[in-house]
């Protein structure tokens, strides 16, 4: 089909999606081409990526922060439930078989923690990103905080992640 080019700038929106759909098919990239610079612009206006970047990031992050933490926390149940009848309180005893993933576990939390001191946050507050802490994670923690000692890597790993989603769009 022969167009003339003053014509481009007349078609709708769906006029012209269907024929770039056409142009796509017939591989007529030069007609595909003409479509697109003969679209009309617009101006978007939009909220300041240096926030938005962030905090977008940090949702990100926390929610597959959350998913992690909940991930160990039913490793954790799961070995207590296969030991020998060990009760949840106890499942931090090296007994049970149980001894790399509350390092695991407490290494989230503490590098939960580091960050939000750093950033002069509460973990709340950063926790809210994702819909608080799930009940999985407090039920486990309850039994875990105070018997045993955090994986320093996975502490450090955790804190890092979040340290990189606070300073999105801060990287001029």
């Amino acid at each position: 089909m022969k167009i003339l080019s003053t014509q481009y700038a007349q078609f709708t929106s769906e006029e012209r999606l269907r024929l770039a759909l056409a142009a796509i098919e017939r591989e007529d990239w030069p007609e595909l081409d003409r479509l697109l610079r003969s679209c009309p612009q617009v101006t978007w206006v939009l909220p300041d990526p240096k926030f938005t970047g962030p905090l977008t990031a940090l949702e990100a992050t926390v929610a597959r922060l959350l998913i992690q933490w909940l991930e160990v926390s039913v490793m954790i149940l799961r070995m207590s439930l296969m030991s020998d009848g060990t009760p949840v309180e106890n499942i931090v005893d090296p007994g049970t078989g149980n001894a790399g993933w509350d390092a695991v576990w407490l290494g989230i939390e503490e590098g939960i923690d580091a960050f939000c001191a750093e950033a002069r946050i509460t973990s709340d507050q950063l926790l809210a990103l994702a819909g608080g802490r799930p009940t999985l994670v407090e039920a486990v923690g309850k039994a875990l905080r105070g018997n045993g000692c955090a994986d320093h890597q996975t502490r450090e790993a955790t804190r890092q992640r979040l340290r990189q989603a606070w300073n999105m769009g801060n990287l001029s």
